[in-house]
Formats: C-alpha cells, structure tokens, sequence
C-alpha cells in the first residue's frame, strides 16, 4: 500500500511516483526486481509474467476486516502479540 502525506514537502514528486508504482510498469517492476506481489489484479500484467507466476497467483484473497478472516486475525494477535491482554478486554 502507498500513500502520499497531504502536507509532503514536493507532493508532485510523490503523487508521480505513486501513478508510476500503480502503472503496468511499475507493477511489473514489482514483480521481476523486488519479488513482491502486485497491487494490481495479475489479469492487467503482460501475459508472460502471469504464466511464469501461474503457480502462486492466488484465486481468492480473503476480505478484511469481517469474514472468516477477521476470527483468525484477532485470536492471532491475540496469541501472539498481545498476549498480556485477554481477547475481548
């Protein structure tokens, strides 16, 4: 995720560099030199990069927060974070 600080001292600089790292481009960048997943559905990447990483596209993202999701989370942070704290305090 990438955000920009309204009050950024050159917020052009900023703004372009996040159009740059949500462009196909930067996307694929993402992907090839950083090793990362995209932020962007693997359908809207070249063709090639989508059949070299066919095996770890995932079909489904779990939806957060709610969900069967939000249940693993919270007992998670919970029993590995915070465990000083009593879930539900």
């Amino acid at each position: 995720m990438l955000s920009v600080p309204k009050n950024s001292k050159n917020l052009a600089g900023a703004n372009a560099f996040v159009d740059f790292m949500m462009s196909s481009d930067g996307q694929v960048s993402v992907v090839k030199d950083v090793g990362g997943f995209p932020a962007v559905d693997w359908s809207t990447l070249p063709q090639d990069l989508q059949t070299q990483y066919n095996s770890v596209i995932a079909k489904s993202v779990p939806n957060w927060p709610g969900g069967d999701w939000d249940t693993i989370l919270q007992k998670g942070w919970y029993d590995n974070v915070a465990t000083n704290i009593k879930q539900g305090s």
